[in-house]
């Protein structure tokens, strides 16, 4: 199964990286306001959500641009904060002000001084996804694990954030794996809530 799980992540990161390169930093961008876009259309949010986001790193889908709109907006953000050692993702209160520092995996994210959240809404960065909700992300378990500890607490909505390229029949799965409930590329929006 490891060994399924690294080479489909080598191929997602060849061809995001390929898919990528082929653009210009315009049309990327371009891709990435839409499927923001497309994210702020679908949901009502709440005033009580509170959008758990991520700063993106090399390819991944940029969600700043609907950041910055539900900050504008008055929503409560919240960036993830990674503790290896409960090999969990954490949850501080962000703003477009805020510093962030970088974090273990050389990702940004929040101070420790900044208050802890428990966000209701995800979005979460992928490097391929299936047919039926799943995601591959970078191996580590750590938004697999977020999420089954928040479902134990509250309803939450997960959406991840792909391109359409990196679109599979069938990815290996584990039971530990947590399947999405949403999945949005810049041609699609895949609804998996009741698959099983």
């Amino acid at each position: 199964m490891l060994l399924k799980k690294l080479l489909v992540r080598s191929w997602a990161k060849e061809q995001r990286k390929k898919f990528c390169h082929s653009l210009t930093k315009l049309e990327l961008n371009k891709i990435h306001q839409l499927i923001n876009e497309k994210i702020f259309d679908l949901f009502e949010f709440q005033p009580f959500d509170i959008i758990g986001g991520y700063w993106p790193r090399g390819e991944e889908i940029d969600p700043r641009y609907l950041l910055k709109s539900l900050f504008l907006q008055k929503f409560e953000l919240a960036l993830p904060v990674t503790n290896i050692k409960e090999k969990i993702l954490l949850f501080r209160k962000w703003s477009l002000e805020d510093p962030l520092k970088i974090g273990p995996y050389k990702i940004y994210e929040p101070f420790d001084n900044q208050p802890s959240l428990e966000p209701n809404i995800l979005l979460i960065s992928l490097l391929s996804f299936d047919k039926y909700g799943y995601r591959l992300g970078y191996g580590k378990g750590y938004y697999d694990q977020t999420i089954t500890a928040l479902k134990s607490k509250k309803s939450i909505v997960t959406i991840g954030l792909s391109y359409e390229i990196l679109g599979v029949d069938r990815l290996p799965t584990e039971p530990h794996d947590e399947r999405l409930q949403w999945i949005i590329t810049e041609k699609n929006i895949y609804n998996f809530r009741g698959v099983t």
